[in-house]
């Protein structure tokens, strides 16, 4: 789907409690895709972030913003890409 489509139609959207629906989605994609990076110790290798942390955040447990996670599932794939550059 086209991206500006996307933002046009969220900008459409006036409903607050659906607003929080579609970010709580957002949250929920990203910490699935941190979970399925690897292991605990590929991550902190991947983020610098300690495992302690990176497990309250993946089980919920510590509050972290989505955007936050988001940048944590951005610094996985960009340093899995520089480690396998042919892979997607």
């Amino acid at each position: 789907m086209d991206m500006e489509k996307i933002k046009s139609m969220i900008a459409e959207i006036e409903d607050i409690d659906l607003i929080d629906e579609i970010v709580n989605a957002c949250r929920i994609n990203a910490i699935e895709r941190i979970r399925r990076a690897g292991s605990l110790r590929q991550i902190r290798g991947w983020t610098g972030i300690n495992n302690g942390n990176l497990s309250q955040y993946l089980n919920e447990k510590k509050h972290v913003s989505t955007e936050t996670l988001i940048k944590i599932a951005k610094q996985i794939r960009d340093n899995k890409n520089k480690m396998n550059p042919d892979e997607t």
